[in-house]
């Protein structure tokens, strides 16, 4: 990430991430407007929303919010033997 936003530093470029990796959800590396989130309802049908809906501190651990359930989108794990 921080290669491609040295590269397009003076450039009209734009570069689309999905992950599942939460961890990449850092100020240090990325804006509140940068950051969205996809939900699925009860029908499957996605529903994509921004993390500056929220309007959270820029010193806030986004990552640890994230997998607490603060913003949604948070996969369900069920394990069963």
């Amino acid at each position: 990430m921080k290669a491609f936003f040295e590269y397009s530093k003076n450039r009209n470029v734009q570069l689309i991430v999905t992950t599942h990796e939460s961890r990449l959800m850092d100020f240090d590396l990325l804006r509140r407007d940068e950051i969205w989130f996809v939900d699925k309802d009860q029908s499957g049908a996605s529903n994509i929303y921004s993390l500056e809906e929220y309007n959270e501190r820029f010193d806030k651990k986004i990552d640890k919010a994230y997998l607490e359930g603060r913003y949604g989108g948070v996969p369900l794990f069920n394990f069963k033997s």
